[in-house]
């Protein structure tokens, strides 16, 4: 008999027991990526579990498991240490996230690490006792979820946006017709030639503006459903401007709007010409739209670095104030104003303008004052490379 009063039988089973709970411990802490770890304050020793090292991807036979070379892991080291402060000096809870490289490894890894510290009767720091846990699948899970919903509010955003144009924008030119066709109808006979020319013209602008909406409509629309075709070949640039601002070359000479070109008539783009059309003639509508009589568009065009063209549309219109600018390309802000004589705007062309334009890899940005007018620039590629 041993001093403990057991046969040599009873405690090789014993033993055994211990070790069956041993490798069920550890089973239990591999498979829920749950380490352990202890720190000896008053020793200033630290041991940790096998799954713990596993975590922080060191060689459970030969690294040596110290606190330095684990904070050596650390990526936000000074927050995990000031975590520990707080817990011995403030007692604070020590329930934190944070992120590691793992040893040979380049791969950020996510974890949490909670804590409690045991004191000694005189209250002194004894030791920290903790458990670890690879949580990088769940913060993916969390950011993926994040994004769907980021993605599923910009598309309420965009439906609530198409169904306020629908309901209101295209309402208020149909009224405008409906409006002169019933003075036309009642006092033609009384009219004279010239307010017929008025009724006319203004009738011909509600349909500009109406054409221009249902085009952008429609474009926005196919866009959304991810139909748009894409189609870049080279061409040249400016026989495309001309072409694409033919429509809004009669509103300008109305408002006696100079239009100028500072374009190299050999430049050649690399783009789709359809989504290249579109951009065109929304930039250069916006730019009439909100210049004043008498002032001046111009159209420029360069190359740029990294195999492209910069071209910029600038106005010498009202302008924008900076929360403006920055609210632009937003479809879940309101950004419609009149333009200078009442021309109406959705500002869903300039939507339509930035991601036809990142279709081509290039980027779109505005500079503006308030009166002092606005310029929008935006870069394609200049070859197929």
């Amino acid at each position: 008999m041993n001093p403990l009063g057991k046969t040599q039988e009873e405690l090789v089973k014993e033993l055994q027991k211990l070790r069956e709970s041993e490798e069920r411990y550890k089973k239990s802490q591999e498979i829920s990526h749950v380490g352990s770890w202890v720190l000896d304050i008053k020793n200033n020793t630290f041991w940790g579990s096998d799954e713990g090292k596993r975590i922080y991807g060191f060689n459970m036979d030969t690294d040596i498991f110290t606190a330095e070379e684990v904070m050596k892991c650390v990526v936000e080291r000074d927050r995990v240490d000031q975590a520990m402060v707080d817990l011995i000096e403030k007692n604070e809870p020590y329930n934190i996230v944070f992120d590691i490289i793992p040893r040979n490894s380049s791969e950020k890894k996510t974890i949490q690490s909670v804590a409690e510290l045991v004191r000694e009767k005189n209250g002194n720091p004894l030791i920290v006792t903790g458990v670890l846990r690879d949580i990088t699948d769940r913060k993916l899970a969390e950011d993926e979820i994040k994004r769907k919903n980021e993605e599923l509010q910009l598309v309420n955003a965009e439906k609530d946006k198409f169904f306020s144009i629908i309901a209101h924008d295209l309402k208020s030119p149909f009224n405008s017709f409906l409006g002169f066709t019933k003075m036309l109808e009642e006092d033609l006979p009384t009219m004279t030639l010239e307010q017929i020319q008025k009724i006319a013209d203004s009738m011909r602008k509600s349909a500009i503006n109406l054409y221009n909406l249902l085009e952008n409509l429609l474009e926005w629309s196919l866009m959304q459903r991810g139909i748009t075709t894409f189609d870049p070949a080279s061409f040249l640039l400016m026989p495309k401007i001309s072409e694409s601002i033919g429509s809004i070359l009669q509103s300008a000479a109305k408002k006696e709007i100079e239009i100028s070109y500072y374009i190299h008539d050999e430049l050649v783009v690399f783009a789709d010409e359809k989504m290249l059309g579109s951009i065109l003639r929304n930039l250069s509508s916006n730019a009439v739209k909100f210049t004043p009589r008498g002032g001046k568009v111009t159209f420029t065009a360069k190359p740029s670095s990294n195999r492209s063209v910069e071209i910029s549309v600038q106005d010498t219109g009202i302008g924008m104030n900076q929360e403006m600018v920055e609210n632009l390309f937003k479809l879940d802000i309101d950004t419609s104003r009149k333009g200078t004589e009442n021309e109406r705007s959705t500002g869903l062309g300039l939507i339509i303008c930035k991601e036809f334009i990142e279709k081509h890899g290039g980027k779109l940005w505005v500079e503006s004052e308030e009166g002092k007018g606005s310029t929008f620039y935006f870069t394609l590629p200049n070859d197929e490379g």
